[in-house]
């Protein structure tokens, strides 16, 4: 908190000097400031980056075997399974999109595999109504752009992916312990229902249940709070840019004279930096923030059946005392 705490007074120091909004005795003294203010922030920022530049360097390493295997799964997975007969839905035409809906029946097996096997055991979670066209759903569904639940895999096709998975299931437990933001799979406590669609309010109660015809929509995939093999390479790999930067940038400061130094590699270096550390952090906020609104919409539709309960028993109970 202090070191924070100080970043700040220094950085508000400096800019202030660099604005003129404070003017010292004379140019020489100014510019003399200016160079020891830039040194401390220099400083506390080499101290932030370097020390954790080596565990940044192994977490892409790491990211990129991740994402090499995850990538060679997800095209032996397709090259396997392309084409046969009740795999895909019938109504997808051409074989680009065949295969994108087996990538998305195999992302959201990967996300509820428990629900998966419950699907492929029960008919009636599995059924793909084909006779619903785009303008009845959302005439029928209260949502910007419900998506249909992927359709259930085959039991062969589940043992597969456990089987191929299994090895880099362990690289991705490793990878999140070091890295907690990283979700390899949807975060605990999120079920299904909770990405359903709602139905629109009746006159007498509110459906919650989604499954109309046989059809199951949602109101976005689980895959999309899942963060991506490819994601989090773009994340870590930001901040490993973060670090060659300040380090750079710290041969600079320390190894020449503010007299003779380039300007323009003091201040290219603090945008690149600056930009190398926002970008990413504004990614994992972005992330964390879509995984607190499924929870926040989770929570509100419970507290809300909570509530037509207590009504309905209200009124049970007012018709009892009637009778």
């Amino acid at each position: 908190m202090a070191k924070s705490n100080s970043v700040v007074v220094w950085g508000a120091f400096l800019v202030l000097l660099l604005g003129n909004m404070v003017k010292l005795s004379d140019s020489a003294t100014q510019k003399l400031w200016v160079e020891i203010a830039s040194q401390v922030l220099n400083g506390f920022f080499t101290i932030a980056n370097v020390p954790v530049h080596p565990k940044r360097f192994l977490g892409l390493v790491r990211g990129l075997r991740i994402w090499k295997k995850d990538r060679s799964i997800r095209m032996r997975f397709v090259a396997t399974y392309l084409g046969l007969e009740a795999t895909v839905r019938t109504d997808v035409a051409t074989r680009e999109e065949q295969a994108l809906e087996l990538l998305r029946m195999l992302d959201f097996y990967r996300c509820f595999p428990a629900y998966g096997r419950h699907r492929n055991q029960s008919p009636v979670h599995i059924t793909m109504s084909q006779s619903l066209d785009a303008s009845q759903v959302n005439e029928s569904i209260k949502s910007p752009a419900p998506i249909p639940m992927p359709a259930a895999l085959t039991t062969e096709q589940m043992n597969w992916i456990d089987e191929q998975h299994a090895a880099l299931v362990q690289q991705q437990d490793r990878l999140q312990k070091a890295w907690p933001w990283y979700h390899y799979t949807v975060p605990a406590g999120i079920e299904p229902v909770d990405f359903f669609a709602p139905l629109p309010k009746t006159s007498s109660h509110v459906v919650h249940d989604t499954r109309m015809d046989g059809l199951i929509l949602l109101r976005s995939l689980p895959s999309d709070i899942v963060t991506r093999p490819s994601r989090f390479c773009c994340i870590v790999g930001s901040f490993n840019l973060n670090s060659m930067i300040q380090e750079v940038l710290c041969g600079f400061m320390w190894g020449m004279n503010y007299h003779v130094r380039p300007s323009w590699v003091v201040g290219l270096g603090m945008v690149l930096g600056c930009m190398a550390a926002i970008v990413p952090s504004v990614m994992i906020l972005r992330q964390e923030r879509s995984v607190s609104i499924i929870r926040v919409a989770a929570v509100a539709v419970v507290e809300e059946e909570e509530e037509e309960k207590e009504e309905d028993k209200k009124k049970k109970e007012g018709m009892h005392d009637l009778a």
